[in-house]
């Protein structure tokens, strides 16, 4: 779900309704305080990253059942956590790549080489032809081949 404001009544119905296990936001559309996000989704530990552009920002909520452990990333845009699922790691990330920066790859390399098992919610503005675009772009020649 991107630009949070605008979406959170949804947001909150699909929580109700849902109730997911682990919850992505990209591209937030506007800085949005933490505390916000965590009265939101209370029922969910909540990791939150700010952006580089005044669009971007992610956050991970994770059911406070699940066991989780935060990933300490040194980049705006990406959030990420070790999950322990019948003794399996897994690493799921939150990852917004704003349309006028290079992708994260060294960052993602790095969470698929602590595991396979690796889950990106993401939004890489990225652009192929094989996904439907009418158009093509940097990004999405990268991760088409």
């Amino acid at each position: 779900m991107r630009h949070f404001y605008s979406n959170q009544v949804n947001l909150v119905e699909i929580v109700n309704t849902i109730s997911p296990t682990i919850i992505s936001l990209n591209e937030l559309g506007t800085v949005v305080p933490a505390k916000t996000i965590e009265q939101l989704l209370f029922s969910c530990n909540v990791y939150v990253k700010e952006g580089t552009n005044y669009h971007g920002g992610v956050v991970l909520g994770t059911d406070k059942k699940l066991k989780c452990q935060p990933i300490s990333i040194d980049e705006p845009n990406i959030v990420a956590v070790r999950v322990i699922i019948e003794d399996q790691l897994f690493i799921v990330a939150s990852i917004y790549s704003p349309p006028t920066e290079a992708l994260p790859l060294a960052t993602m390399t790095t969470l698929l080489n602590e595991s396979r098992n690796l889950i990106l919610a993401r939004d890489f503005n990225a652009k192929q032809l094989n996904w439907k675009c009418t158009q093509v772009n940097t990004k999405g020649r990268i991760l088409s081949t």
